[in-house]
């Protein structure tokens, strides 16, 4: 298990030279310092870190990583926190029923970009998973790469595409780092850096008003992240 605390410098959006934590804990397994990316902002745990800004300058975040693979709710709440790849513009992501990655539902595309955001709605309680394919409508430099998904016995080589973050104390609230080449072993088929496209949900375990998916990242950051941190203080 390895611990990142990180510190951002929010006088970009804050007056004065305010700081703020969040401090991530990882799984064995992962390793988020290697990427062919060209020149992305940091790792995956330094650019969830970037996040701060849009925080109280007071807060400290815990993120856990976890080995969750199945949502269960009516709906969930989406909204794209970075994308650092060359499929960027192709990628889409979606949710599909458990085990069923035969029926994929699109939730973004390939031209939806940072802070857009989503909310599906189910008529009845479901055990769903997300996905990503790289592909999205047409094929990234003439290669058939196939859906990436939150369960990874449905991955070509059933092994983790994506890293899941649980927002410490709060409700059912996630960020999902998605890695867009399948995961061989062999490390000239896939940089595995897990930052390809990044992802916040929140699960609805009842259905939301419809102005929910108007709020956007400060309602992810502050119906979730402030929950937590309201929570660990009573």
């Amino acid at each position: 298990m390895k611990i990142f605390k990180t510190s951002a410098i929010l006088g970009l959006l804050l007056a004065g030279s305010l700081f703020a934590d969040i401090i991530v804990t990882t799984l064995p397994g992962f390793d988020y310092d290697n990427s062919w990316d060209g020149n992305p902002p940091g790792n995956l745990i330094e650019i969830v870190d970037n996040l701060n800004v849009y925080l109280p300058d007071d807060a400290d975040i815990y993120l856990d990583q976890v080995d969750t693979e199945i949502f269960t709710g009516k709906g969930a709440f989406s909204i794209v926190l970075g994308e650092f790849a060359g499929m960027a513009p192709n990628t889409t992501f979606g949710w599909y029923e458990q085990g069923s990655s035969d029926d994929l539902n699109q939730i973004f595309d390939g031209s939806d970009s940072f802070l857009d955001q989503k909310t599906i709605k189910f008529d009845e309680v479901k055990d769903f998973g997300f996905y990503i394919d790289p592909n999205g409508d047409k094929l990234y430099n003439g290669t058939d790469y196939t859906p990436h998904y939150t369960e990874a016995a449905l991955n070509p080589t059933q092994v983790p595409q994506v890293a899941v973050f649980e927002v410490r104390g709060a409700d059912d609230t996630y960020i999902l780092g998605w890695e867009d080449l399948p995961i061989t072993g062999n490390p000239e088929d896939s940089d595995a850096d897990y930052q390809d496209m990044i992802v916040g949900v929140k699960i609805h375990s009842v259905p939301e008003p419809s102005t929910y998916s108007l709020i956007g990242i400060g309602l992810f950051c502050l119906s979730g992240f402030w929950f937590a941190r309201k929570k660990k203080r009573s």
